[in-house]
Order: structure tokens, then C-alpha cells, then sequence
């Protein structure tokens, strides 16, 4: 939620800043313990993942 609310703060379109956010919560969700996402973790998969609108 808190990517998805930065997102959107920085005037990100509701449809992109949905995938990175459910992108994000999916990549926190795998790792062991309170780790949060940077950046870099997210251009990093981001590139990997095609998203279709």
C-alpha cells in the first residue's frame, strides 16, 4: 500500500503504479523477515516483467 500511495503521489497513472505496488508487495512477501523494497530491487525485476494493459 505505502508504494502504491507514493506512486500515486508522485503523479504516476493508477494503472502503472498498481503493477509496481502488487510487484513490490509480491517480492516482500518472498523474502524472510522485515526487508523493504528499494529501488534498485524494483528496476531490476521490473525490467524482467512485461506488463499487458
Amino acid at each position: 500500500m505505502a508504494t502504491l500511495c507514493t506512486l500515486l503521489s508522485k503523479n504516476i497513472d493508477v494503472v502503472t503504479a498498481s503493477q509496481i505496488a502488487i510487484l513490490s508487495g509480491t517480492i516482500e512477501f518472498d523474502r524472510s523477515g522485515v526487508s523493504p523494497i528499494s529501488r534498485k530491487d524494483l528496476k531490476e525485476i521490473k525490467s524482467k516483467v512485461i506488463f499487458s494493459s
